[in-house]
């Protein structure tokens, strides 16, 4: 456009550029594309000149180092062909070279449940473990990790007294090669006929601690819950409170 003296044309192309860097958050090309805006913004009449060449070179340096960094990037991380689960990513969490993707049969029920096990091999996410739970309802609904730990949760599970719905999180622990599983966790002084479960609905971690989330059938549909909190003691996760 420059070329054929139609600065207007090139300068709304250069402005729509810097929107869709600036959204896909590409900081360094957006910049590029800024100054070219501007530029022709200031003189819209004057075609292609060294000033403008300038900047596109510019332009075209950023683009190229995005060509150059997606090309990089390792092949996608996909179901490994189980044509049985058809809802492969409905969760997922990673930390370092370690990747979780939940995955489920039937989204309706949430039944048929598994977490898929990635680690980063050179360029490429191969799956190392499976951990499934295929009669569980919402297993793995929610997955938090970071270093060797991770908790998977199972908002509606009964717990080991045999209460129904409470929920339960799952606390899993790398040992170098493969994931072992290390504690159950489950809401305590649960009361079916106020207490709704959704234990493990919501789940954060940071070092050593860990907090969970468990809802009330009276705040069901309302933005109230508990959160548990939780301090890792050696291999054990030991419970310090709750806050509602």
């Amino acid at each position: 456009h420059l070329e054929a003296g139609e600065t207007k044309e090139a300068q709304r192309l250069a402005h729509t550029l810097k929107g869709a860097a600036g959204t896909l958050g590409l900081i360094r090309l957006q910049g590029a594309v800024m100054k070219l805006d501007a530029y022709l913004y200031d003189h819209p009449q004057t075609g292609r000149d060294q000033e403008s060449s300038r900047l596109m070179e510019a332009v075209s340096i950023e683009q190229d180092r995005l060509r150059q960094a997606l090309a990089r990037l390792p092949a996608q991380v996909g179901p490994e062909g189980d044509a049985d689960y058809t809802y492969f990513g409905y969760t997922v969490a990673g930390s370092g070279d370690q990747l979780a993707v939940g995955e489920i049969r039937q989204f309706d029920t949430m039944q048929g449940c598994r977490v898929l096990m990635y680690e980063r091999q050179q360029d490429a996410w191969k799956v190392t473990q499976i951990i499934e739970n295929a009669d569980a309802s919402q297993f793995g609904a929610s997955i938090v990790m970071e270093d060797e730990w991770m908790c998977v949760a199972e908002p509606n599970a009964s717990n080991v007294f045999g209460e129904e719905g409470t929920g339960e999180v799952s606390v899993y622990r790398h040992d170098g090669s493969t994931w072992n599983s290390m504690q159950i966790l489950y809401p305590v002084h649960f009361d079916p006929t106020t207490d709704g479960g959704g234990f493990g609905g919501h789940m954060a971690i940071s070092g050593d601690l860990l907090a969970v989330t468990a809802r009330s059938v009276s705040s069901m549909n309302s933005g109230d819950a508990q959160v548990y909190v939780y301090r890792r003691n050696g291999m054990d996760w030991d419970l310090l409170g709750s806050i509602d």
